[in-house]
């Protein structure tokens, strides 16, 4: 049976989802909470290597920093390939000439506009136009993803 007056007393009948779940990934590490802030502006889909560049950290330490999220729910991987970066290095990677595509989603669309709406106001455009000047000096990548980057990258910097 609802009890009212204790729903009250928690203080949540007057917020909306995104803002529950943004109290729920401010619960998160400060590192986590800004990779996820990140990856919100690149879509409910992103890619670790777009992630990590974006974010101008390592593959390793951005797969770190998205460990919580994935613990909890807020993320989850495409496939099996997310626990790659966090077991062999790049340079290993490498030798072995194995490439690896680890990709992740958002478990839900209030769970990006939630971290989205982590990001100061003042520095939403600061933000995008960072990122699309990122991925247009990308060139490592395949140049199908190239193109959607470059398509993506217009997207942020002209919203």
């Amino acid at each position: 049976m609802w009890d009212l007056e204790r729903i009250q007393n928690v203080g949540i009948t007057n917020k909306n989802v995104v803002e529950l779940v943004a109290g729920n990934l401010q619960k998160l590490p400060n590192t986590t909470q800004t990779i996820l802030q990140l990856a919100a502006c690149i879509g409910d889909r992103f890619n670790l290597d777009i992630l990590a560049t974006v974010s101008k950290t390592s593959l390793l330490d951005t797969a770190k920093a998205l460990q919580p999220s994935l613990q909890t729910g807020f993320i989850l991987p495409l496939n099996n390939n997310y626990r790659v970066p966090l077991l062999f290095s790049v340079q290993e990677l490498d030798a072995l000439g194995f490439e690896v595509s680890v990709g992740y989603r958002f478990l839900h669309d209030r769970v990006q506009q939630a971290a989205y709406s982590l990001i100061p106001e003042t520095q939403k455009q600061a933000t995008h136009l960072e990122i699309g000047q990122l991925l247009l000096q990308l060139e490592s990548l395949p140049i199908i993803v190239l193109k959607s980057s470059i398509f993506f990258a217009l997207k942020l910097l002209f919203p």
